[in-house]
């Protein structure tokens, strides 16, 4: 068992200024839930993960058209190569064992627009952490979706010594499907 890696979402909103911070945690729906007020824009940012859709949903809103600007990077915690398709971030590796693996991430935006960036300037983060430099940027959103997918080439198969099909096919399968899908009904 090993991380697979992290999602950072930066808004570049300073801190210093955010009123109203609250973050919650429902225990009976396993919903995560961060609401704040920066500019006078109240922010809200719900993720679950849809055990049937087998994916990890972010979503951020605001109650102010185009409120949300800024940047999302996906990194990998075995230094994998991060590349972008359009709104589509991967990390896809392979450990020592044999074990393939890939992460993907799906950014959809209501109205605004979203970019891939490959340059540094978001490279030091507020966590002082070391992130690829490709990201996906999304500009003046009304709200922002993040649908990550991940797996593994395991297969619970001792003479095939536990090991399956590369994992992107069945990842990308799951991430489209999740997508065609409203907020709403992958919480369902």
């Amino acid at each position: 068992y090993q991380a697979f890696g992290d999602i950072f979402i930066n808004l570049g909103h300073d801190f210093s200024k955010v009123t109203d911070y609250r973050q919650e945690l429902d225990i009976d729906r396993a919903v995560h839930q961060v609401t704040y007020t920066y500019n006078g824009v109240r922010y809200q940012r719900t993720a679950f993960a849809s055990h049937p859709g087998h994916v990890i949903v972010i979503q951020l809103t605001a109650n102010k058209p185009a409120a949300y600007t800024g940047r999302v990077q996906l990194a990998d915690m075995h230094k994998a190569h991060i590349t972008s398709d359009g709104k589509r971030l991967s990390s896809v590796g392979k450990l020592d064992n044999g074990f393939e693996y890939e992460a993907q991430l799906l950014v959809l935006n209501e109205n605004g627009s979203v970019a891939v960036k490959n340059d540094d300037s978001y490279s030091k983060n507020p966590w002082n952490i070391a992130v690829p430099a490709t990201s996906l940027a999304f500009d003046k959103c009304d709200s922002v979706t993040l649908i990550l997918g991940a797996g593994t080439n395991f297969l619970q198969d001792h003479t095939r010594q536990w090991l399956g099909e590369h994992p992107h096919a069945a990842i990308t399968e799951r991430v489209d499907a999740a997508a065609k899908l409203s907020v709403n009904q992958l919480l369902d």
